[in-house]
């Protein structure tokens, strides 16, 4: 407890005190925003707590320089005195309950409790207490240990126990000045470490820097891995510096360690800053078979069905990589919290775990498979791992015994169970049973066994031989789907079977025809790929070969199309029920959501929900490219007859492989795009070329022609079949003013926004020629002195704005630079659909005029200066439009 410091009498007159018995004169000097508080010795003496009597004096201010109020200054400075020492009173006796709450704890746990040690009578050796402090010196009573504290040359060999504190915080060193951990009691002991006092920076503490830093490089030179036990009880600072240490010394160097921080976002902070490979994780920290089945879902490996992982992928939120064990090395024997029975099946169900494992008993394995658990009932656990390549699946179905068999129900009546695929074989079934024999009785010498209790195993079995599964039949869920039921009679508790799994043969098949076509984009699928001479002939066609015959513009059909542009042709973007419609009908639409759940393997997503549940998404892909004519339906084709495979494997298998065929043809259709474009893009950074796919993005050709038609006597223009008239027309591509908004009819074209845009869209990417006819096709449409704002196909073109002309004139400059010839298109016939700012529309070839005249034209309205009244102007444009125009 803090008490008032001997002798603290005020003294003297005015503006000066003295305090005590040292006589210091001091001077005040006040500060109202400082308040009186008790200033704690850093020694930690008894009695040896102050004051800052500049703030006293400050304070406790009399209101004259007689005795009486001198002397009811001090009173008042006594009772603030009082008055901290109170709440410092309060404290203590708040650790001090603290602190006997804790030692109850301990004495129930160690003593009485049924999961404890049950130490039995207090011994020297068994404490009541557990002590917290040490030293190299002989026993000696309390008041010789407690004075050897205020000797320097003795006190600095008092260390202090090292241990944990459940529920602090990791990132808090509990020894540093400002922890009550030690006088709480709140520290669990570890009897054979101390706690070290490294300082902030080796500066702070030579020699332990020195020494531990040695002793790190000694330990890599001569182990490839190392295990960071407890590893929050270091400070991070010192943990970093040892690991750099180590690092160089060998750069691979495998770390995992140990933490129980109680938080991942906490354990990430750790593997982050200290670079952990992996994080320990414990199958008995499980309190049941639900939560032991958890952990292996948790830190087992990806599930079943995950999406294939580009070699490049962008960096996700994720947990640490785990060692996953059953048991660690200073944790109790499993049949002190578990049965006997246990100890077979929940050493199963961590062996299943796809990554480092460990254990006890001698296994470790480190395998690159899927896994997929499902809690088949309270007690029974099936894990399945599965190869994403052949497809080939071990499952394994354990029923654990958390409970002793012997004084606890288990229902006879075992779920059955579903398997996928077809039962090749049964691997393993083991059986935990009870035989004739004396009972255990502990050996004092040595570590025995116990005799009554034995393992039944068989290996290699075919189905109708097992003893466990009573029958089993085949149904059918789904049309490419087969599924096994599965009916036990002898899983008893402590019971394990497990069964080699194939997909049906049919599917089987199925998937090795489409991993031998992904190989055109991929060696991962090379492994379980399978030749097929009956394929769609189109298959033997390399995509990339079909790919090369589209164009950018008709590329802009496959891989784009807002919903606008869709439905304009009579379709739509996709919609996902109960989330929302893809932002494009094309392959982008979908791969921007693939892009989301790739990484995370976020199978659970509406969108993989939907390929499971039916072939909706798969059909509206290639149908809406059939539906097209030439190049476009040639992809579709392509698309379809893969999808043709796609349907006949399981249902959890297609989003893997949907993703698959889509990241093949969508990274092929991009190549193909860049290839068409200049030198610049095609030589340029990852971002150059991302950045001109708006280029196709932005500019395409509709059902409907956005822009006028042209000179009938250019004869580079690019023409389709009308499909309802049979008729030839021109097809040029135009530049969506926006997406999704301003992208169809007569809302598409105008401008400003176009001739803005075209300089970065279409020169600087080189698509000249569709530069050139969208520059001729606005010459065409030229009133007043003035292109339109709104292009309207020319027939509905508005004329309210006037710099459109001047951005149209600067892109004419920047061809005439920028192209090959560029000055030709100054000689480029422009059909005027309205020679005179009076005459009626007229179609394209009755009066041509090159293009340089065109521009004369506008310099010369310019100069006479223009002003006319927009045509229609009033209601009929717009509803608040006056009848002048404004």
């Amino acid at each position: 407890m803090t008490r008032q410091p001997q002798g603290l009498q005020l003294q003297g007159s005015g503006g000066i005190m003295y305090c005590g018995d040292e006589n210091r004169k001091i001077t005040t000097k006040p500060d109202p925003k400082q308040h009186l508080k008790i200033i704690q010795d850093p020694e930690y003496r008894r009695l040896g707590c102050t004051v800052d009597m500049n703030i006293a004096l400050a304070t406790f201010i009399p209101h004259d320089n007689g005795p009486a109020a001198i002397d009811e200054c001090c009173n008042w400075f006594h009772k603030r005195i009082e008055e901290l020492n109170s709440e410092k009173h309060q404290l203590i006796n708040y650790h001090h309950e603290q602190a006997v709450n804790c030692i109850l704890g301990n004495v129930f746990y160690e003593r009485l409790a049924g999961h404890g040690p049950k130490l039995g009578p207090v011994t020297r050796k068994h404490p009541l207490v557990t002590r917290y402090f040490t030293f190299p010196f002989e026993k000696m009573t309390l008041s010789t240990e407690e004075a050897m504290i205020h000797l320097p040359n003795k006190a600095c060999f008092l260390m202090a126990y090292n241990g944990w504190v459940m529920g602090d915080d990791p990132l808090r060193n509990f020894a540093e000045p400002g922890s009550e951990v030690y006088l709480r009691r709140e520290l669990i002991c570890w009897g054979d470490s101390v706690k070290l006092r490294y300082g902030n920076k080796p500066e702070d503490c030579p020699y332990l820097w020195a020494h531990m830093k040695k002793y790190t490089e000694i330990t890599v030179t001569y182990f490839q891995g190392i295990r960071l036990d407890n590893c929050h009880s270091t400070p991070l600072h010192v943990a970093e510096y040892m690991l750099d240490a180590a690092r160089k010394l060998q750069p691979n160097l495998y770390v995992v360690a140990e933490l129980f921080t109680g938080s991942e976002d906490l354990d990430n902070i750790f593997v982050t800053r200290l670079g952990i490979s992996s994080l320990i994780r414990e199958a008995m920290s499980a309190n049941n078979s639900h939560e032991e089945g958890r952990l292996v879902y948790r830190y087992g490996g990806e599930p079943v069905g995950s999406f294939v992982q580009p070699c490049l992928r962008p960096l996700m939120p994720a947990i640490a990589h785990a060692l996953f064990m059953d048991i660690t090395h200073d944790n109790e024997c499993p049949i002190v919290h578990r049965s006997e029975y246990d100890a077979l099946p929940s050493s199963t169900v961590v062996s299943m775990a796809c990554c480092a494992s460990g254990s006890t008993k001698g296994y470790d394995e480190l395998v690159p498979h899927q896994v997929y658990v499902d809690q088949v009932d309270e007690d029974i656990v099936a894990v399945t791992r599965h190869s994403p390549s052949i497809h080939q699946s071990i499952v394994s179905v354990s029923r654990t015994a958390f409970r002793n068999p012997k004084t606890s129900f288990y229902s006879k009546e075992v779920p059955q169970m579903c398997i996928p695929g077809k039962i090749e074989e049964v691997v393993l079934e083991a059986r935990t049973i009870e035989r004739n024999t004396n009972p255990y009785k502990k050996d004092e010498n040595s570590i025995n066994g116990m005799p009554n209790i034995t393992v039944d195993i068989r290996e290699h079995i075919q189905l109708n031989e097992s003893k466990i599964v009573k029958q089993a039949g085949v149904a059918t869920k789904g049309p490419n789907e087969y599924i096994q039921e599965i009916e036990f009679e002898n899983l008893s508790p402590g019971s394990v079977i497990i069964f080699r799994v194939s997909l049906d043969p049919h599917a089987q098949v199925a998937v090795g025809i489409l991993r031998n076509h992904l190989t055109q984009f991929s060696p991962h699928f090379k492994s379980g790929s399978l030749a097929a001479d009956n394929s769609d002939p189109i298959l033997k066609i390399p995509f990339a070969f079909i790919a090369s015959k589209l164009t950018l513009a008709e590329l802009n059909q496959v891989l784009y199309r807002s919903e606008s542009e869709e439905q304009e042709d009579g379709g739509g973007c996709y919609d996902i029920p109960n989330w929302s419609s893809l932002k494009y009908a094309g392959l982008q639409g979908l791969m921007s959501i693939l892009a989301e759940i790739r990484p995370r393997n976020d199978l659970g997503h509406p969108f993989c929900d939907n390929l499971r549940s039916g072939d909706w998404m798969i059909d509206y892909v290639s149908d809406r490219l059939i539906s097209r004519s030439g190049n476009v339906a040639e992809v579709g084709k392509w698309l379809q007859a893969m999808f043709f495979y796609l349907k006949q494997i399981p249902r959890y298998l297609i989003p893997c492989y949907f993703d698959a065929i889509l990241i093949g043809a969508y990274t092929t259709l991009l190549d193909i795009a860049w290839k068409q474009m200049s030198s610049f893009v095609q030589n340029g950074s990852t971002f150059v070329k991302h950045l001109s796919l708006g280029s196709v993005q932005m500019c395409g050709v509709g059902k409907l022609s956005s822009l006028p038609h042209l000179s009938p006597s250019l004869t580079d223009i690019p023409y389709r079949l009308n499909e309802i008239t049979k008729e030839k027309e021109q097809c040029c591509v135009s530049l969506a003013a926006g997406l999704p908004h301003f992208s169809s009819g007569i809302f598409r074209c105008w401008g400003r926004d176009t001739f803005i845009a075209l300089r970065g869209l279409l020169l600087i990417t080189g698509r000249y020629l569709e530069a050139r006819n969208i520059i001729l096709a606005f010459a065409g449409t030229l009133r007043h002195g003035l292109i339109p704002n709104l292009l309207g196909e020319g027939t509905h073109a508005r004329y309210n704005c006037r710099d459109a002309v001047w951005w149209w004139l600067q892109c004419i400059q920047d061809y005439c630079k920028m192209v090959p010839n560029g000055l030709d298109i100054l000689k480029c016939p422009v059909s005027r659909m309205y020679p005179t700012d009076d005459s009626v529309p007229l179609s394209a070839g009755t009066l041509d005029q090159p293009l340089f005249e065109v521009i004369q034209e506008v310099m010369q309205r310019h100069m006479q200066g223009i002003q006319f009244r927009e045509r229609n102007a009033g209601p009929q444009i717009d509803q608040n439009m006056k009848d002048e125009g404004t």
